[in-house]
């Protein structure tokens, strides 16, 4: 059931954050080596991110990579600045309009979206 979209048919119990359903499980030794990955990319911390959006990321498939990384201490998977660097530097030439919200998106041959708040601009 994790590995289908969405969350329906998830247990209420993977509602609690990662950290308390792991330490119920007895995976609590396990949470320093995720929290690079999941709060690298974009999850909140541990204590706070529900079980169901950790365990949805780190599924069979790339656990091991994941975990072997972040006991390497490797530094080929992190970004320097960190992700909210990375897309300042990307929105540095754009203009960018923050408090804005995206009421639509249209897609199209050109490499443009266009977005307009609820009052049309």
């Amino acid at each position: 059931m994790l590995r289908r979209p969405g969350f329906a048919g998830v247990p209420t119990e993977l509602a609690k954050p990662f950290s308390e359903w792991a330490e119920r499980q007895g995976l609590a030794a396990l949470q320093p080596s995720l929290d690079l990955p999941v709060t690298g990319f974009g999850y909140g911390a541990l204590d706070t991110t529900p079980a169901a959006c950790v365990l949805k990321y780190i599924h069979a498939a790339n656990f091991l990579t994941l975990l072997r990384l972040a006991l390497s201490r490797s530094t080929s998977y992190r970004i320097a600045g960190g992700y909210e660097g990375l897309w300042r530097a990307v929105a540095a030439g754009l203009e960018v309009r923050l408090g804005s919200e995206v009421v639509r998106v249209e897609r199209g041959s050109t490499p443009a979206a266009s977005r307009r708040n609820a009052m049309g601009c």
